[in-house]
């Protein structure tokens, strides 16, 4: 994997920049997994950080939108195992 696309939330004020980026994995933080997504969402806690609610980011920037169906991990942590078709919830960091 080269690239993938994200909606990426900046420090802004009064609200976070919201804008969908393409990344590379290097961009993500240290520790972060990466997923091959099959369908992804943005919930009312995505829609509320995303507009500077209820101090839900506290560091910047951030990945939004945590729920998702995943076909398997593309890199994982010494902890983590293969999985198969599965959902989960996520939250990354970049």
């Amino acid at each position: 994997m080269t690239s993938f696309q994200a909606l990426r939330l900046h420090d802004g004020k009064p609200e976070p920049a919201r804008r969908i980026e393409t990344l590379q994995p290097g961009d993500l933080s240290p520790g972060n997994v990466l997923i091959e997504v099959a369908y992804s969402s943005i919930n009312h806690k995505d829609a509320l950080a995303a507009h500077g609610r209820n101090g839900i980011i506290r560091q910047f920037p951030r990945i939004g939108g945590i729920d998702l169906t995943a076909a398997s991990p593309l890199r994982m942590t010494r902890a983590s195992r293969p999985a198969t078709r599965s959902s989960c919830t996520a939250l990354a960091s970049a």
